[in-house]
């Protein structure tokens, strides 16, 4: 048998299939986890899209979890209206090193690095790098371990 490291498939807003769409099919695939990414939809169709899919994924207790590509402003806005995703995905200039930790709604918030080169050996970000992603709560298990593996939809 081939293994192969966690994987987890990302949303494609050029496709024809709604976006929340993709993600309620990606579950039923079996993936624990999905990027949601939105590029180049407008805000308010993403956060419709948003809405739609974490609505979807909590009335499935949570299958897939819902990772937010670069917009920190709609996973923040999806946490205080009841719908918290799993995390949300930061490129290297989506902001300013140090800075997401202090953003409004984000307390208690477990940071990680790219995977090049910029871990420090406990997933949290180095000083003065931008972290790729966050989670909400306290730091744990990825939906994307193998712990979470064989999990039916």
């Amino acid at each position: 048998m081939l293994h192969l490291p966690p994987l987890y498939p990302i949303t494609d807003a050029r496709l024809d299939l709604p976006l929340s769409a993709q993600v309620r099919r990606l579950g039923a695939a079996g993936f624990p986890l999905v990027q949601f990414r939105g590029k180049p939809l407008d805000a308010r169709t993403q956060w419709r899209e948003l809405t739609l899919a974490l609505e979807a994924s909590g009335d499935n207790g949570g299958w897939p979890a819902i990772c937010v590509n670069d917009r920190a402003d709609l996973a923040v806005l999806a946490a205080f209206s009841g719908r918290v995703p799993w995390g949300v995905h930061l490129g290297q200039t989506d902001l300013p090193a140090g800075r997401p930790g202090g953003c409004r709604g984000w307390a208690g918030s477990t940071w990680g690095a790219p995977p090049a080169g910029s871990r420090n050996g406990t997933g949290r970000t180095r000083p003065g790098t931008t972290p790729a992603w966050a989670r909400s709560g306290p730091p744990g298990p990825s939906p994307a371990t193998p712990s979470h593996w064989g999990r039916k939809a």
